[in-house]
């Protein structure tokens, strides 16, 4: 009965061939007549299929016959898909029937192919299509609404079964790839692998049930030799029940772009790390993936052999954009994650969130910019953002843990800043703890506050820097001055940034609310000068009444000082003249000065002699009878016939006057 029918089918499409040849070609879709051999349920070697195997190379020949038609062509069997694919007349290629291949199929030029709600299954190992260089393949399904049963296995796996399956998948399926290359378990992109320099687009359709080492649905790879990226575009579509070491989704490598539009979602999908996603990043280059639209769901990283997971959604190591969408519902519930990265393990190098929501925990350790969040702190601290747009906003709905910077953002429920951690931005209504991390933005006005805050005093005078803590609060907590001191200086005050203003602290007054650094600031000593002359003067313009510490300054020299009958001997650090005359004061001196101005008295002792011609030697001796002695010029010879001494006063060319005789 079954030989009978194929046979029927045969003769009708004969005729369908001869007619065609007289008329305007008609596809065999349009026909409706055209069925992709084997036809019974159990799939290729089965015994009714291998007893129909004539008549199935019967019809496959007539396929091959049928004209492409303005470069479209529907294929029904593997072999006429590969035949399709490498003829470059043809530019969209229709499945007409389920297809099962034992080997990958290659693209390596633009094409696209219509699932048209039928199964493309890989039977043999290896990933199902590979994009090879020059390649730009689209996937797209005209018929969403064939069903198709998978069952789920215990390692995430989504496995084809039309029969007893409990999952319903709608529309055309890929699946049961295990990755580039076959056979080994560091393969790559399961359902579809794109080599590097190609693209791929996805419209519709669902890649399911497919595995690699990397990259369980999809792996866009790079090639670091010719410097070339490949990119992933998702329009529609799903990615579903598919498992991997890294990115059991999609796997991106560096340097390569994967964006995901409204329309697409990727679920239920498994990996050690990054259920979803991972983004991979080099020293040099980084993945990138923007979220524009679409759901990441159900997914899951799993803790293999004790390795730390993480990243239930995504697994962040390159760049990652947020602009719409969601994340919801993944897990990572491994001992080492605990679900603190259930949504987004961030340990990128970009991490910017502009729309949409993650309803899943995440754990950040660089920097989480989520835009439209005010920034509103003690003196209005707020950061300055470029290139933003703050008119959108990203909603965090689960716990974050953040070791790294969070600029901005809506957080409603419970966010840890650990010490390594940085919160500058963000809108926060739910409990927030400080583990000494760092609190300089954000609006916590709504938000429940634990923890505290680590106040830094820098004395900028040689010393350590000094460490306060004080209870992190609504209110703001008073803080105490440190005792400092910096030798030739006098503290102005202590001085913080206040969002690039230079702002003193008042200690009577202000509060703090978020972490902060004050700085002391100096100002250089002026110190007073008394100079005790003892009757002398000090000609105008050289007094010396105080000098700044670094400055210092020059005393009176014997040039500046005048006393009548007198001569000046120099400046003393005291009255008892003791030690070296002062001549000034350095710059590294501190402190008020007085200092003393020290006179020798005038007297003229007479040598006797009996000739007038005797030239008299004046000498001059202090009045403490220290005996020194200089010689000086006389201006008119003294004569003295006795060996006593007299004092007297002479002039020159005048006699001696108030001369005592012996």
């Amino acid at each position: 009965m079954k030989k009978q029918k194929i046979r029927f089918y045969a003769a009708l499409l004969c005729s369908s061939m001869v007619f065609s040849l007289v008329s305007t070609p008609v596809s065999a879709a349009e026909t409706g007549q055209l069925t992709n051999p084997p036809t019974s349920a159990e799939g290729p070697g089965s015994p009714e299929s291998a007893s129909g195997n004539e008549a199935a190379a019967m019809l496959n020949g007539l396929y091959a016959a049928l004209p492409v038609a303005n470069g479209v062509k529907e294929v029904a069997t593997a072999e006429e898909l590969a035949a399709a694919l490498a003829d470059s007349s043809v530019v969209k290629i229709t499945l007409a029937e389920n297809i099962y291949i034992g080997s990958t199929l290659t693209v390596n030029r633009a094409v696209t192919l219509d699932l048209n709600g039928n199964v493309l299954k890989m039977n043999g190992s290896g990933s199902v299509i590979k994009v090879e260089s020059g390649g730009n393949l689209t996937i797209q399904n005209s018929n969403t609404s064939t069903p198709h049963k998978f069952t789920p296995g215990g390692d995430g796996l989504w496995g084809l079964d039309e029969t007893g399956g409990s999952e319903i998948v709608y529309g055309g399926i890929i699946t049961g790839g295990t990755g580039m290359p076959p056979g080994v378990n560091y393969s790559e992109g399961g359902g579809v692998y794109v080599s590097a320099g190609t693209a791929l687009t996805m419209n519709g359709g669902s890649i399911v049930g497919c595995k690699a080492g990397s990259g369980g649905g999809v792996c866009i790879d790079y090639d670091y030799t010719a410097q070339k990226a490949s990119e992933f575009i998702m329009n529609g579509g799903s990615i579903i029940g598919c498992t991997a070491s890294s990115g059991g989704g999609v796997l991106i490598r560096s340097g390569c772009r994967f964006t995901m539009n409204s329309g697409s979602e990727i679920r239920c999908c498994t990996a050690e790390n990054g259920g979803g996603v991972t983004i991979s990043a080099s020293p040099s280059l980084s993945g990138t993936f923007t979220l524009a639209g679409g759901k990441i769901h159900k997914c899951k990283a799993y803790v293999a052999n004790n390795f730390l997971s993480h990243g239930g959604g995504i697994n962040n190591d390159g760049e990652f954009l947020m602009e719409s969408g969601c994340i919801e519902n993944c897990t990572s519930p491994s001992q080492r994650d605990d679900d603190k990265s259930n949504g987004v393990y961030n340990n990128g190098k970009l991490f910017i969130l502009r729309g949409g929501t993650i309803d899943g925990n995440i754990t950040n350790n660089t920097t989480l910019n989520a835009d439209g969040a005010a920034s509103q702190c003690q003196h209005d601290l707020q950061l300055h953002l470029t290139g933003e747009d703050l008119n959108r906003s990203t909603t965090f709905n689960n716990k974050v843990t953040n070791n790294g910077t969070i600029r901005k953002g809506t957080f409603t429920n419970e966010v840890i800043n650990e010490s390594s951690g940085t919160i500058n931005g963000g809108t926060f209504t739910g409990t927030v703890e400080n583990k000494d991390g760092t609190i300089s933005g954000g609006d916590f006005s709504k938000a429940t506050l634990n923890g505290m805050l680590v106040i830094t005093f820098e004395p900028n005078n040689g010393e350590p820097v000094i460490t306060r803590e004080v209870n992190w609060s609504k209110d703001g907590a008073a803080l105490t001055a440190p005792a400092s001191t910096n030798e030739g200086h006098s503290l102005d005050g202590w001085y913080y940034d206040n969002n690039g203003t230079e702002t003193k602290w008042n200690f009577d007054t202000d509060t703090v609310k978020c972490t902060m650094t004050l700085k002391a600031k100096w100002e250089l000593s002026t110190y007073s000068v008394t100079l005790q002359t003892d009757g002398g003067t000090i000609a105008s313009g050289k007094e010396v009444t105080g000098y700044t510490y670094g400055t210092g300054a020059v005393l009176p020299t014997a040039n500046d000082m005048t006393r009548e009958g007198y001569r000046f001997d120099g400046w003393y650090a005291d009255s008892s003249f003791s030690g070296s005359p002062i001549t000034e004061i350095s710059a590294t001196e501190p402190g008020n000065k007085t200092f003393y101005a020290k006179w020798t008295k005038n007297t003229t002792p007479i040598i006797p002699g009996n000739d007038t011609n005797n030239i008299a030697e004046q000498y001059k001796t202090d009045d403490s009878g220290s005996g020194e002695q200089t010689d000086l010029d006389v201006p008119a010879p003294v004569v003295k016939n006795t060996t006593s001494y007299m004092t007297y006063t002479v002039q020159a060319g005048k006699s001696p006057e108030n001369t005592v005789a012996p």
